[in-house]
């Protein structure tokens, strides 16, 4: 992926985390447009439908928590505990 492309597709994740924070997931895809400093047409061509956006988006932060239930070491219960300690505090 060009470096241009893939700046973009971080700019847009970043800016629909920030919307859908604030106004839910329901929110204007142009208001995740305007908040990555971008057109919706870069928007749509990258993530065709909100959908897209929102797996992509959880698709991130699934990948994010993998670091914590490594850290956790060996012990189930104890990576089970952080796993999910840190979904609930990703989603407040």
């Amino acid at each position: 992926m060009r470096w241009d492309a893939e700046e973009n597709r971080v700019r847009i994740l970043a800016a629909a985390r920030a919307v859908f924070a604030e106004v839910g997931e329901d929110a204007p895809m142009i208001r995740v447009a305007r908040r990555a400093r971008l057109s919706v047409a870069t928007l749509r061509r990258r993530f065709p439908t909100r959908d897209d956006l929102t797996v992509a988006d959880f698709r991130l932060l699934i990948a994010g928590n993998r670091g914590v239930v490594a850290a956790a070491g060996t012990d189930p219960a104890v990576a089970s505990r952080r796993y999910v300690t840190h979904m609930l505090r990703s989603f407040a």
